[in-house]
């Protein structure tokens, strides 16, 4: 498991403290990081008086901060406590570990887009988090690659490096992951290709399955479809390379073979989403996306999870 304060050093600002006064507390970058690590519940309550007291001195003022910045060492059984207070106190509204997650992610991110921090250090502290933190999986799989490569291929360090820092500057401008049952790029595609097989658009997802599988090398249709919702794409040795659903013009694909199939789809006016595997909880779909797939209603005990592409083929199919 990622230790989050690796990457976290706190120094005194030496802004004037006319410029501390007017700080507010939800852009207090300290706070912030503060906040994101109490949520991940990645923090040492013995470290917390000092963070504290740098907040205090850039300006933040609470009941509760100042209590933590003069706590004892005999006194630590209460940060966690006078820690959810103090958010509190400065309007911190409750987030998710991959918000939090995602916070200090892209704060690394910027530590190796500007050279603060090495490359190799970089790549490896964000490809944990896309380790430990499956959702944040597809925009850090870059990094896992790199640092995998670094380290098998030290030769090829210099080319790494500039990898690397080119990817953590793509990586500042990108949105959180959405939140399931928020809405994500996945239901997007599956609303469009809906929206066609509306229109008319005939799609036999048989022959496309067909089309696609000659596509990618050693792949084939695997035998018998999904109780008729989706039929699965693999290897002779039953490895699922992916699913074209039956009935709509959309499919999902592992990440390595989209390359494959991109060119087969665009020809049968498919859309395919990428996936890392079946296994790996990456996909946010709505409700209404998940009705979609499996043409009918759905009751979901578990609304408002990450889910496999394991679990998305059970819970659509009939």
């Amino acid at each position: 498991m990622i230790n989050i304060s690796d990457h976290i050093e706190l120094s005194n600002i030496s802004d004037s403290a006319e410029l501390t006064k007017l700080m507010k507390p939800k852009e207090n970058q300290h706070l912030k990081m503060l906040h994101a690590r109490w949520v991940l519940k990645d923090i040492a309550q013995d470290g917390v008086p000092e963070i504290c007291q740098t907040l205090v001195n850039e300006g933040l003022e609470s009941p509760s901060l100042r209590y933590l910045a003069g706590l004892t060492r005999a006194e630590m059984y209460q940060v966690d406590g006078l820690l959810r207070r103090m958010f509190h106190e400065f309007g911190f509204e409750e987030c998710t570990e991959i918000d939090a997650a995602w916070f200090l992610v892209k704060d690394l991110a910027a530590e190796v887009e500007s050279g603060r921090m090495g490359a190799y250090e970089g790549a490896r502290r964000l490809g944990q988090y896309g380790t430990d933190f499956q959702p944040l999986f597809p925009y850090l799989r870059t990094f896992i690659a790199a640092w995998n490569e670094w380290d098998e291929y030290p030769e090829h360090s210099q080319d790494l490096e500039s990898q690397i820092r080119t990817a953590a500057a793509a990586l500042l401008p990108k949105p959180a992951p959405p939140s399931p049952g928020k809405g994500s790029d996945v239901d997007r595609l599956i609303k469009i290709a809906h929206n066609q097989r509306l229109q008319g658009q005939d799609f036999n997802g048989r022959a496309a399955a067909a089309e696609i599988a000659k596509a990618i090398p050693a792949g084939l249709v695997l035998p018998g479809g999904v109780h008729d919702v989706w039929i699965s794409i693999g290897t002779t040795q039953n490895l699922l390379l992916g699913v074209v659903h039956c009935a709509l013009p959309f499919g999902l694909i592992r990440f390595e073979f989209e390359k494959y199939a991109q060119q087969a789809a665009k020809r049968l006016g498919m859309f395919f989403a990428p996936v890392p595997g079946p296994d790996i909880a990456v996909l946010s779909l709505t409700h209404e996306s998940i009705q979609i797939l499996k043409g009918s209603e759905v009751e979901l005990a578990d609304a408002g999870t990450w889910l496999t592409l394991n679990q998305l083929i059970t819970r659509t199919s009939s």
